[in-house]
């Protein structure tokens, strides 16, 4: 699958630090993969990729590697050209 993401609001942020002091608890690293992660439809339009529900499977079964790997491209607000050569 290709994901795609757009920069962090100001907004955004804040709801992610204020959920984890110092990112001392992970987890809200799948909430921020839940909230800016997206994915192309069938029509091509631009759709989240996953939902609140998603949120206990990939705490439990996803990569905690390539869970920290996306959030800390977004985090990192790599632009989109940048991320689709990579």
């Amino acid at each position: 699958s290709v994901f795609y993401s757009e920069p962090l609001t100001l907004e955004e942020k804040n709801i992610i630090f204020k959920k984890s002091s110092n990112f001392q608890d992970l987890t809200v690293l799948v909430d921020l993969l839940i909230m800016k992660l997206q994915v192309k439809n069938d029509k091509g339009e631009m759709v989240k990729a996953f939902s609140p529900e998603d949120k206990f499977a990939l705490r439990k079964k996803a990569d905690s590697n390539v869970i920290s790997t996306i959030a800390n491209q977004i985090l990192a607000d790599t632009n989109y050209e940048e991320a689709e050569k990579k």
